[in-house]
């Protein structure tokens, strides 16, 4: 409860776990984060990553409420991973111009910013990026039944589940 992270200025994952590889993370609940960060940036982890074939690494059964901001790469769960599973955000994922690096914001989605699979997940409340804005996952390669609840904004490649999708 009450998990506060400020670090706009620092390219690192951000979250209650920043960088995970080959794990897994579950049954995990947050409330009333605020999270500012610059980029890869989640309630449950910043980055989760699978560096070899025969391991696993994901985020399943976590729910978080609050609020994440940054640049690029947010998640209300986590701002980027393999795979996001029955998780649910409640709250707002706002990504704004980076003025550290000058760059707009791109991979910004209610559960997840950027991941190979989201499936029964949901999101409700606000998320804003530039690029590749969607209410569930911004940058996604599979989405399953899954749901977005709430206001979305965006300017390029924006969807209401999923921003963009690249198989």
């Amino acid at each position: 409860t009450g998990l506060v992270i400020n670090a706009p200025e620092i390219r690192e994952p951000m979250g209650l776990f920043g960088h995970v590889s080959n794990g897994v993370i579950r049954n995990v609940v947050i409330e009333s984060c605020d999270i500012n960060a610059l980029d890869s940036a989640g309630a449950v982890a910043g980055k989760v990553i699978v560096s070899n074939d025969k391991n696993e690494a994901y985020v399943a059964d976590c729910y978080a409420t609050g609020k994440i901001k940054g640049s690029s790469f947010l998640g209300g769960i986590a701002g980027s991973s393999s795979k996001v599973m029955r998780c649910g955000f409640s709250g707002d994922v706002i990504g704004e111009q980076d003025t550290l690096f000058e760059q707009t914001s791109y991979g910004v989605g209610g559960v997840a910013g950027d991941a190979v699979l989201v499936e029964n997940c949901f999101a409700r409340g606000n998320v804003s990026g530039y690029r590749y804005a969607g209410g569930v996952v911004g940058q996604g390669r599979r989405v399953f039944d899954s749901y977005f609840i709430g206001a979305l904004e965006g300017v390029e490649t924006v969807g209401g589940v999923v921003g963009s999708c690249a198989v």
